[in-house]
């Protein structure tokens, strides 16, 4: 017999903050994002579809979930802008409306626990085909105390189809259950070497690591 045990040292684990942001523009390599300030998860979709019978409940079915996310940040990569639809004509001329592009996106989230902190490990997110919606931004009067402005960027994804898995567009990688040889080629892939450049890795690429 086992008996449930509370306040287990170790056990009390949390997530915490965001770093090492990469974006990856369909051609050329990734590139740091050094002003994301944020990423606001959804999952749009998996509504429960219930269904009935003699007026008793009798069966529940889940729909499909989505990827799609809320980025903030106090500034971009310049090859973001092309991919949010404002490319430069190189000469410090940008044209707005113009056709949107799709990219893979990076980030790593922290894990703590009571014992070590915020030092526990982290969690890789890998997001494939995300594209860009148009977001506002407003712009205010100079002030005695001038402040940094925030950009935001909505982004939705197409899933990729996984064999023996539901497609998905968001793929995380836990460093806590992941050997350190697979984590170590998971990043390489993501941020290059002093002889690789950074990528995205495949789907297929990263079932293979992590076996």
């Amino acid at each position: 017999m086992t008996q449930l045990v509370w306040r287990v040292a170790g056990d009390r684990r949390f997530e915490a903050g965001l770093d090492r942001g990469v974006l990856y523009p369909p051609t050329g390599n990734g590139v740091v994002w050094n002003g994301l300030t944020s990423v606001k998860e959804n999952s749009p979709g998996g509504d429960v579809t219930s269904y009935y019978m003699d007026g008793v409940r009798y069966l529940n079915i889940v729909g499909f979930e989505e990827f799609d996310a809320v980025l903030e940040g106090f500034s971009c990569p310049d090859e973001f802008l092309d991919l949010q639809g404002m490319p430069s004509n190189g000469k410090g001329l940008f044209f707005t409306a113009q056709p949107h592009k799709p990219f893979g996106l990076s980030y790593r989230t922290g894990l703590g626990n009571d014992l070590v902190g915020v030092d526990y490990g982290y969690k890789l997110h890998v997001v494939y085909n995300a594209i860009s919606e148009s977001a506002g931004k407003s712009y205010e009067t100079m002030g005695d105390s001038p402040s940094p402005i925030k950009s935001t960027w909505n982004i939705a994804t197409v899933p990729v189809a996984i064999t023996g898995r539901r497609p998905t567009a968001h793929l995380i990688i836990d460093s806590t259950k992941a050997s350190l040889a697979a984590m170590t080629a998971v990043e390489n892939i993501l941020y290059g070497t002093a002889g690789t450049n950074p990528r995205i890795p495949t789907v297929v690429e990263l079932l293979a690591l992590l076996v």
